[in-house]
């Protein structure tokens, strides 16, 4: 009699699980770890598939909005930054009236890109307009500095020539209606 265990019998239609003339063991796989590969496979396919379609739509359609209201407040920035460069022959109350207006000026000019022309180069002009106005920014600021910008906001949108033409503040006659008109900005 043995002090060892007797050894089970392996079926012959089953291999055995060690062959000692392998070094290694065959791997088996159970149908149930087959199905659970698959259904990982088809969760990760699912998951690319849904993250590509959220990329696309935001590529496609919210990014164009975020560019333009970074370049509109880009913009905004730069003219609300002029209420501290007034020059020296245009009075407080009338520097007061004349950057209010034009901050409102570029808000119902362009402030949403559907305010724009429909063509293509209106929309590459706005992009272009805050490293543009930036740029006069960098020399001397009069009103001729406020009435190019005007003149952009002319070009660039659909509602710009009619509202210029009412609203822009740089005219004389709209310079008088800065007397009695405060738009809450202080000029020192």
């Amino acid at each position: 009699m043995s002090h060892y265990p007797a050894k089970a019998r392996v079926p012959a239609s089953r291999p055995p699980r060690y062959n000692p003339g392998m070094s290694v063991q065959p791997m088996r796989f159970s149908l149930k770890r087959r199905i659970a590969a698959s259904r990982r496979m088809s969760v990760l396919f699912y998951a690319a598939a849904g993250l590509t379609v959220v990329f696309s739509f935001w590529y496609v359609n919210l990014r164009p909005f975020e560019i333009h209201r970074r370049d509109y407040h880009r913009i905004s920035d730069s003219v609300e930054s002029l209420v501290y460069r007034r020059p020296v022959d245009v009075p407080r109350n009338q520097w007061s009236f004349i950057i209010g207006w034009t901050m409102n000026g570029i808000g119902n000019c362009c402030g949403v890109d559907g305010y724009l022309n429909p063509d293509e180069e209106s929309h590459k002009r706005f992009l272009t307009l805050p490293d543009r106005f930036d740029e006069r920014l960098r020399g001397e600021v009069s009103l001729e500095t406020i009435d190019w910008l005007w003149d952009e906001l002319e070009a660039i949108s659909k509602y710009g020539p009619r509202y210029s033409a009412q609203w822009r503040p740089t005219i004389p006659e709209r310079l008088a209606d800065a007397e009695y008109t405060s738009f809450g900005l202080e000029v020192p």
